[in-house]
């Protein structure tokens, strides 16, 4: 009946609007294009609307494709075909397997290779509406167990876990029923919004997932692992520019953190209550809770140049937090320096810069860096007497091929990243901690409100080295393979690592082991009581993975991934080791 119904809506429109996920193939055949042809990567902060990837395409000569390269040119511009009808419905039905060995060292999301939030829906109902030539709206509804593991620091500082039962503890877990029943995340949907928009333009309010930068291990200041962003959205673009603008919506801190008022030892997680099944939960009295704002504001100007031969980027952005609830609009302004307005009580801002460069057809060299706090030359010299703040930046360097191969496309990258110990972490101000590390709010079936703390930008955070290589070949809208490994050597500091200045050589926090920290130096740790003692020497953690997926029979696909981790000097400790084996497979059914 339903689609009787929707085809009565049907109308003649030519609606662009709709809003290109960030895992499409169509945007991986586009980019795959640009690559083999020599070309500066197409923008690379997603999502994009089906305009802007028109745009993307129409750049091509398509009289100068091989036959290869029209495979791919003809199999993204039929899935960017306007919609005829003004009410499209889809869904999908999926029975996803997880399994992995090591059940008591890896319990916490940071050691999965895939991520958690990645885990798919049992069922998801998905609705497109296509209202006139500008305005698109998407819902989704997903019905899914937890699938996210919350770590929940107690006021002594212990660590206990919330835990979705496919990770974690358990050894065998699936998307569906569990033997102690179904444990639903209610809190859904994560991806829904209108966009509104023309030619060039495109304005997206909602909840989405988002990526700004061309790594493949992550990204800086906005990366893809962040299950969701709440908020507002608008790009505009043509042919050697584009500019975005991003108001981001998270909990503030309060509500899952009791804070000081002006001793910092004050600010102390929140406690912890037990369910009646036995399951833990964060929990805080009414009278401790404080709903103040927290926002991620950012703006991102990209251009090109030299025959699209390379691409820059520009971003800014800031993390506005107030207890009272009080906004001050030049923080809002699109062509504002955000840097100077010099509000540190309620703010703390971000530089990043990305360039790209196809020297030759099938080549691409790619670099980010990012600034989070820095010192100009004598502006403060550490001494015993006087703290310094410790520079806290980020380097990424990586090159890039892709190209036709056998109807398909074959894509390989080579990426190495660094991170200073302080990046994303800031001083804490008296009502609450001002860093790039954000909760998304999530509630089970009793009602109970789980907050999961994510790096908003690079997935791995900081104090850390990492080497990615991978390689994968798709037949796009068929199947595909890959393979990728990555050595990350991590320093002793974490997203949950108490922010310290920095003092003179002789001291206990000296600027010259700010590279990449080997002891945590007596500083506090808001989720390990022990770190300052326990934590002496560098992480090394290894993970290789193999997935794919196959399509067959229309409306079916089975998808798997591997991953082979193993780590010396678990947890920062000395001639500790651990490994594990990570699997997931699953069979969907798409209607």
């Amino acid at each position: 009946m339903f689609f009787c119904f929707s085809s009565l809506l049907s109308a003649q429109i030519s609606n662009n609007q709709k809003i290109i996920p960030l895992d499409s193939e169509i945007y991986q055949a586009i980019k795959a294009l640009y690559i083999a042809q020599g070309l500066a990567l197409p923008s690379t902060a997603g999502p994009w609307s089906q305009d802007e990837l028109l745009l993307m395409l129409k750049r091509l000569d398509d009289t100068k494709l091989s036959a290869d390269h029209l495979i791919l040119y003809d199999f993204a511009a039929q899935r960017l075909t306007p919609s005829a009808q003004n009410v499209q419905f889809d869904g999908a039905l999926t029975v996803q397997l997880f399994a992995h060995t090591n059940t008591e060292q890896f319990i916490t999301q940071d050691l999965y290779v895939l991520h958690p939030n990645l885990a798919r829906p049992f069922a998801s109902f998905n609705f497109d509406f296509f209202l006139t030539n500008h305005a698109y709206g998407y819902f989704e509804l997903p019905l899914m167990e937890r699938v996210f593991n919350d770590l929940v620091p107690v006021p002594q500082r212990d660590v206990t876990m919330v835990q979705s039962p496919n990770h974690g503890t358990h050894t065998f877990g699936i998307n569906t029923l569990y033997s102690d029943g179904l444990d639903l995340t209610l809190a859904v949907p994560f991806r829904t919004f209108v966009s509104l928009g023309g030619e060039g333009w495109n304005v997206q309010f909602g909840r989405d997932r988002l990526s700004w930068g061309p790594g493949e291990s992550g990204n800086f200041l906005i990366g893809s692992q962040v299950h969701y962003h709440t908020g507002f959205r608008a790009a505009f673009y043509a042919k050697n520019l584009k500019y975005q603008y991003n108001v981001s919506n998270f909990p503030y801190p309060g509500e899952y953190y009791l804070l000081g008022d002006d001793n910092i030892d004050a600010f102390v997680p929140a406690t912890i209550a037990t369910r009646a099944d036995g399951a833990e939960f964060t929990t805080m009295p009414n009278a401790d809770v404080v709903r103040g704002i927290n926002l991620f504001i950012a703006h991102r100007l990209e251009w090109r140049m030299f025959q699209d031969k390379i691409g820059f980027a520009f971003n800014e952005a800031v993390i506005y937090q107030s207890a009272s609830g009080d906004i001050s609009f030049d923080t809002f302004v699109p062509s504002m320096l955000l840097h100077n307005l010099y509000r540190n009580y309620n703010q703390n801002s971000l530089l990043t810069l990305e360039a790209d460069f196809s020297p030759l057809p099938l080549l691409n060299f790619y670099a980010q860096i990012a600034i989070d706090e820095f010192s100009l030359p004598n502006e403060s010299v550490p001494t015993k007497e006087k703290a310094s703040l410790p520079d806290a930046y980020g380097f990424m360097v990586g090159t890039k091929t892709a190209f036709p191969l056998f109807k398909g496309v074959f894509a390989a990258s080579l990426e190495y990243v660094q991170t200073d110990p302080y990046l994303y972490l800031h001083k804490y101000y008296p009502e609450a901690p001002l860093q790039y590390i954000v909760s998304n709010r999530y509630t089970d079936q009793t009602g109970h409100l789980l907050y999961a703390e994510e790096f908003l930008g690079y997935r791995w955070g900081s104090d850390a080295q990492v080497f990615n290589l991978q390689a994968e070949y798709r037949r796009l809208g068929k199947w595909q393979a890959g393979i990728n490994l990555m050595v990350m050597i991590h320093g002793t500091h974490d997203k949950w690592t108490k922010f310290a200045s920095v003092y003179a050589a002789d001291s206990a926090h000296d600027p010259k082991d700010l590279v990449i920290t080997e002891n945590h130096k007596g500083l506090e740790n808001y989720a390990d009581a022990t770190a300052k003692n326990t934590r002496n020497t560098l992480s090394y953690f290894t993970a290789l993975s193999l997935k794919g997926s196959l399509c067959f029979l229309q409306w079916f696909t089975v998808f798997g991934q591997a991953d082979f981790v193993f780590i010396n000097n678990f947890g920062n400790v000395a001639r500790q080791s651990a490994n594990d084996i990570q699997c997931t497979v699953g069979l969907t059914y798409s209607f």
